[in-house]
């Protein structure tokens, strides 16, 4: 969960890695704004998101279960002849939903319990309302991938045995990071209310 976390929020600094917020604002991927001061999702909005990730299709979106629901509403009351929504499966054989062919890979809460894609960013109006969708090209040399530290490998360091409960002390050196190869590989739609 602490990964997750840091995977959109992480800042660079002392006990995180850059998270693809902070390389969206460094000029390493693309901002779609929903509405300069919060708005209601729209089609519209997620074509023009997805539109902008100029690698192809996205190989994911990235959302909450709020704006989930969202978008299986708006499909269902938009079009009654066509399905923009539907269900496939992962790689692991799970039944998946898709939007228009893309997954909708849910994000849910972090390690204290606190959504992780919650609707606590600031628009621009200065009240924390809005939440993000992010739509994702992977990749490991050409659009996005994790990263591991000290060549991939990780260190564990075992201390023994406990001696007021069963288990083991240890300690994982690991060293994660992400990678945006591309710009056009990665966009984020912000400013989406939950209207």
């Amino acid at each position: 969960h602490t990964f997750d976390r840091y995977f959109f929020d992480g800042t660079g600094t002392a006990k995180d890695f850059k998270g693809i917020n902070t390389l969206i604002t460094e000029g390493f991927g693309q901002l779609v704004e929903n509405s300069a001061n919060g708005g209601a999702l729209t089609l519209a909005k997620l074509d023009e998101a997805h539109d902008a990730l100029r690698t192809g299709t996205a190989d994911t979106m990235l959302l909450n279960r709020t704006l989930r629901r969202k978008i299986t509403t708006l499909a269902r009351e938009t079009h009654s002849g066509i399905s923009l929504i539907d269900v496939g499966d992962d790689s692991f054989g799970r039944q998946v939903m898709q939007w228009n062919g893309v997954p909708l890979g849910i994000v849910g809460d972090d390690e204290t319990g606190t959504a992780i894609l919650g609707f606590d960013e600031d628009p621009g109006d200065s009240t924390s309302d809005c939440s993000s969708i992010y739509f994702i090209r992977y990749g490991a040399d050409e659009f996005v991938c994790g990263l591991l530290g000290a060549g991939g490998s990780f260190e564990v360091r075992d201390f023994g045995e406990t001696e007021a409960a069963p288990g083991h002390l240890g300690r994982i050196e690991w060293y994660p990071g992400v990678a945006v190869s591309n710009k056009y590989a990665l966009v984020r739609l912000d400013g989406i209310t939950n209207a």
